[in-house]
């Protein structure tokens, strides 16, 4: 009862661990996801090396002296905690000294932080778990007692991940949350150290010790060869790639937030559960089925076009039935218990690789993210290694429903593209036909080999299950490259991705020229259109008639501003650079100040020969200061420089939203100090497709005593786009004036959230 449940709890501490301290992180590093997907690739390293220490300690000792040796790490551990909480005031989170100065290298400025600041606690509670499973496997007859504690350990997991964003993070503000953990830390040390003490007092049979080998292995304990285990570092590295980009992906489309971190890794960890608890409840018919229907419907242009619900639906059930292929084989390889410790090793080590690949490899090899449909690719091939290698799987058997129910499900979607069904409307001709002829294909030649009777092809021939893994296969690549064609179709004049997402510049024909587009994922982010009419007209969200363009050229200025400016002139600042519209409002004399955190964004306007050239075509003089702009506008109130904006506007999105850390009560703190004076107009893009921040900007707009409208524009490409503002004054005459009445103003709604640096639910403003 009491290893089970020091088992159980230190899986539930290490994810809400993960929650906690990615969350406490993200505002640092501009609140992109690559600070989960980084997280996550330097707690699964750590998780390995746990693995290692649980294996390699029964290499070097007798399991008589291991729990003295695991004794110490516990209470190094401990020791650990309390530096931390003596450093920065607070368990689990690190100081605020800590924080990074400038944007260079921000992945390993992320790695450093969590080396230095959780990494021995978190190696005590990974190397729990698997090194009380082999002293249970000391003590049980039943290898699969033991291989249940591993779904015990991963229940742990999945209760930790869904409760943080559910209950805890709702209930409780960040320094709560620490503290909650380390009440939890203190039962788990005490739990660990009596385990290690009563079973440090057992005796002990030394044939079964780790360092002495039995001169007769149990049965099921032959030592697995390279090819097995190869297949249980890949399956393992495939799942771990395919949660990974699915919350790169929800992350870039909507907003970072754990809420979205935590729902993809909560179910791999599922298919973990029901695989390892009861390998009876893994079904390779149903699942490659179901895997073979979502990964050929469901892709990123098809998803992404749909609510949060949906989205989450969609690449849900992808990720879901992959995992639990690649899952359920990796349990039907699994070991005896001799090799236990060596099975978690090469698990975890795969997840490891999987974490590298899709937070440091992927962002250098691709230009967009692709890993997800490459990671479905990879799943399939994998299948196929280990059916080859199974005697008993259906590439040697047969299996006739497995083939009736995939002749059934192309049936379906044939069906459906031809009806131009909702399913499939979106998917490019190449997706939706190449895959059905190469379907064809394979079927003609599976069924003409064999018997001469066409039952007797279906049922006997044995080509037919490896033709149609293969066209699985095929089909995935088919849709692989679809999706890597559709980013770098005709029209795509640039693409990139870094740490800070994929951007993409794009032409787009218009009637006397051309306009260019620049995406974020699946975000629009700005448009210049290159005609003589437009050239310099401001377009996108900042449009003619949209709240940000009568707040430059109406509030500000009291008149429409011309070429020659004022003698007093303007000073903009804009949190958030995109394409550099607001510098189509500045004229002579006028200032413009850009806080922009992405590099490439910033030669996208100011490179040798930039693709928008609304900075370059003003006669303002403009600054453009690289990082974080709310730990940049900070810095510069610590050094006496406030500013003194006479319209500042917020318009950084990470994904589909401004980033939280940017809506918080502190963080609109520190605009207040940086405008001029009660005249000055603070503006917020509030356009948004998921996520309604009205009652957020409403809250702190209360809290700081602004007066507030909102400004709701719509129009069509390529000069208007629809747009939402919300304009904050300290006078409320400024905010008073008939062409904000013409451009449909309204007052901010009643209903109020607060947001703080230490506590924010984005489950509250979700739409």
């Amino acid at each position: 009862m009491l290893l089970g449940s020091v088992i159980f709890l230190s899986a539930f501490l290490l994810f809400q661990m993960q929650l906690v301290v990615a969350k406490h992180l993200l505002p640092w590093f501009g609140g992109t996801p690559a600070v989960w997907t980084t997280s996550q690739m330097f707690f699964q390293v750590l998780l390995v090396g746990g693995y290692l220490y649980a294996h390699r300690l029964g290499k070097v000792s007798r399991v008589s002296t291991q729990p003295r040796i695991h004794v110490a790490l516990l209470l190094s551990s401990c020791v650990a905690v309390l530096v931390l909480l003596a450093w920065g005031g607070a368990p689990l989170l690190a100081p605020e000294s800590m924080k990074p100065t400038e944007a260079n290298h921000p992945v390993w400025l992320l790695l450093t932080i969590l080396a230095s600041t959780v990494a021995v606690p978190f190696f005590a509670l990974s190397t729990t778990g698997p090194l009380l499973q082999r002293w249970h496997s000391h003590q049980e007859a039943t290898v699969q007692k033991t291989y249940r504690l591993y779904g015990l350990s991963n229940a742990g997991s999945l209760l930790g991940l869904v409760s943080y964003p559910l209950g805890i993070e709702r209930a409780l503000d960040l320094p709560s949350q620490a503290w909650l953990w380390a009440g939890g830390f203190a039962l788990f040390i005490v739990g660990g150290v009596i385990i290690c003490r009563q079973t440090s007092a057992l005796p002990h049979d030394h044939s079964r010790d780790y360092g002495v080998a039995s001169d007769t292995p149990a049965e099921g304990d032959e030592r697995p060869g390279w090819s097995r285990r190869m297949l249980w570092l890949l399956l393992s590295g495939v799942g771990s790639v395919l949660f990974l980009a699915t919350t790169n992906q929800l992350s870039q489309d909507v907003a970072a937030a754990p809420l979205l971190w935590a729902l993809p890794l909560a179910i791999y960890l599922l298919t973990f559960i029901i695989c390892f608890d009861r390998p009876q409840w893994y079904s390779r018919r149903w699942t490659v089925m179901a895997a073979a229907l979502a990964s050929l419907t469901i892709t990123p242009a098809i998803v992404g076009s749909v609510s949060v619900p949906a989205q989450i639906a969609g690449y849900g059930a992808l990720v879901f039935s992959m995992c639990m292929l690649c899952h359920g084989e990796l349990v039907l390889l699994r070991p005896g218990a001799r090799h236990l410790t060596l099975f978690y090793l090469l698990v975890a080590l795969g997840g490891a690789l999987g974490g590298t690949f899709a937070s440091i490899a992927a962002p250098v090899l691709f230009r967009g993210i692709w890993e997800l449909q490459w990671g479905v690719v990879a799943g399939w091939l994998l299948v196929m290694a280990a059916w080859l290698l199974d005697r008993e799987s259906p590439v040697h058997s047969g299996d006739r429903w497995l083939f009736v129910g995939l002749i059934a499900i192309a049936g379906f979607l044939g069906l459906s593209s031809a009806l131009e069904s909702p399913v499939i409307a979106r998917i490019d001709w190449l997706s939706s036909h190449g895959w059905i002829a190469t379907f064809a294909g394979t079927a003609v030649v599976t069924t003409s080999v064999g018997a001469t009777a066409w039952r007797q092809r279906l049922a006997l021939s044995p080509y037919w299950p490896r033709a149609l893994l293969l066209f699985l296969i095929i089909s995935s690549c088919v849709f692989a490259v679809q999706s890597v064609l559709r980013t770098t179709r005709a029209g795509t004049l640039y693409a990139d991705r870094n740490f800070y997402g994929s951007i993409r510049v794009v032409s787009l024909p218009v009637a006397g020229g051309d306009a260019r587009q620049l995406d974020h994922g699946t975000t629009l982010h700005g448009v210049q259109v290159n005609t003589p009419r437009y050239y310099k007209t401001p377009t996108g969200y900042y449009s003619p008639g949209s709240g940000i363009s009568v707040a430059a050229t109406r509030l500000i200025r009291g008149e429409v501003p011309s070429t020659a400016g004022r003698s007093d002139g303007v000073y903009f600042g804009v949190l958030g650079m995109g394409v550099g519209t607001i510098s189509a409002f500045a004229g002579r004399g006028d200032r413009v100040r850009y806080y922009e955190i992405n590099p490439e964004v910033i030669d996208l306007s100011r490179g040798i020969e930039p693709y928008f050239t609304f900075v370059e075509d003003s006669a303002a003089k403009t600054d453009i200061v690289e990082g974080d702009a709310r730990l940049i506008l900070e810095r510069e109130l610590v050094d006496q420089q406030p500013q003194q904006f006479d319209l500042l506007a917020i318009d950084a999105f990470a994904g589909d939203s401004v980033p939280i850390h940017l809506t918080t009560l502190e963080a609109f703190r520190v605009y207040a100090r940086h405008l001029k004076n009660d005249d000055s107009i603070l503006a917020v893009n509030v356009t948004n497709r998921y996520v309604d921040l009205e009652p957020v900007i409403a809250a702190n707009a209360r809290e700081l005593g602004f007066y507030g409208v909102r400004v709701d524009n719509s129009g069509e490409m390529p000069v208007l786009l629809d747009s939402s503002w919300i304009l904050l004054a300290r006078n409320r005459r400024v905010l008073d004036h008939p062409e904000l009445r013409r451009a449909g103003v309204r007052p901010l709604r009643n209903r109020r959230i607060l947001f703080t640096d230490k506590y924010s639910n984005l489950l509250r403003v979700l739409y």
